[in-house]
């Protein structure tokens, strides 16, 4: 069963507000937000198991994907394989979105900011049941991490899509310019060790935008 207060406070921090004295306007339209997204969406994931080693030159290898980032290498640190996943939660969202977007944005923005907490709650779910029976062998897993965080080049997507054959089992696709295809979709990589890795300051902690809207 989801809970449904995480998604509402996810969809109204993802809105531009946080804290207490949300406006009640605001709070209701969140709420007919999430609901309209868990109306239509249908959320699927693609995730494969990869070896992963550094290479000499500092760059990754993640399965057969040569990586070059600082901030992706901090995040894998003592890992000895990675997930490399994709997600989606379909292509009704976007047609819901289209649809409002003729009439009223403000709609828009409720069901994106809905979308993206439902997304981001649905991932948390699959990977903490993963992480359970990871640690039953002894083996732990890092914070996700996606194209396009820090310095992870936002054109490694397509390689992702590829390798989890994202296609073929999702029906999601990227553009050349690494625009994903339903929109509310997301790739990523997770790494797996033998060793806890603390981290700090969450999801945000090991990427160096500052400035990003929806840092925690």
């Amino acid at each position: 069963m989801r809970n449904y207060k995480v998604i509402l406070k996810e969809t109204i921090r993802y809105m531009g507000y946080g804290g207490k004295g949300v406006p009640k306007d605001i709070e209701k339209l969140a709420e007919e937000s999430v609901q309209r997204v868990e109306e239509v969406s249908r959320f699927r994931i693609s995730a494969k198991r990869f070896p992963f080693y550094l290479l000499e030159d500092g760059k990754m290898m993640l399965g057969d994907i040569a990586v070059c980032s600082d901030n992706l290498q901090k995040n894998l640190e003592n890992a000895r394989e990675v997930y490399l996943f994709a997600a989606t939660l379909g292509i009704e969202v976007d047609r819901l979105m289209k649809r409002f977007s003729i009439s009223d944005m403000a709609k828009v923005v409720g069901i994106q900011s809905g979308a993206a907490a439902l997304l981001e709650y649905e991932l948390d779910v699959y990977f903490n049941m993963l992480k359970i029976e990871h640690e039953k062998e002894g083996l732990y897993l890092h914070q996700r991490f996606s194209p396009g965080y820090g310095d992870f080049s936002i054109s490694h997507q397509k390689e992702i899509l590829d390798r989890v054959d994202a296609g073929k089992r999702l029906a999601l696709t990227s553009t050349e310019q690494g625009m994903l295809n339903p929109l509310k979709s997301v790739t990523g990589v997770v790494g797996l060790g033998p060793f806890q890795k603390k981290n700090k300051g969450g999801k945000c902690g090991e990427c160096k935008k500052r400035d990003c809207t929806f840092r925690k």
